[in-house]
């Protein structure tokens, strides 16, 4: 792996962090430019090329049972646009298509 690639996934893990932090201590706004910093990065960093296991990471953070969901509507949405990603990255990536929450997606 050349450094570019190394320094993008050390970037969406310490983004991923803040996301966990901010869902722990249920911080709004925290949450929502965690969020945000990550979308941004879900949508341009090519995941192929990267090592494994950085989106299963944030969505086994997000599934229902491992979130403790907050009545504030800012994480919520903050939450979605994160599954929404999810959803967009193309090509689709393995460690989306074959993850539990693509289930959870359907129902909606």
């Amino acid at each position: 792996m050349n450094f570019v690639l190394v320094l993008v996934s050390r970037m969406v893990r310490c983004a991923s962090v803040c996301l966990d932090e901010a869902l722990h201590d249920n911080i709004p706004f925290q949450v929502c430019h965690a969020s945000k910093a990550l979308v941004v990065f879900y949508e341009h960093v090519p995941f192929h090329r990267l090592e494994n296991g950085l989106l299963t990471e944030v969505m086994e953070k997000l599934l229902p049972g491992n979130l403790r969901l907050s009545a504030n509507p800012v994480i919520q949405i903050a939450i979605l646009q994160l599954f929404a990603v999810f959803e967009s990255i193309s090509p689709p990536h393995p460690e989306v298509s074959c993850h539990p929450f693509t289930s959870l997606l359907q129902c909606l």
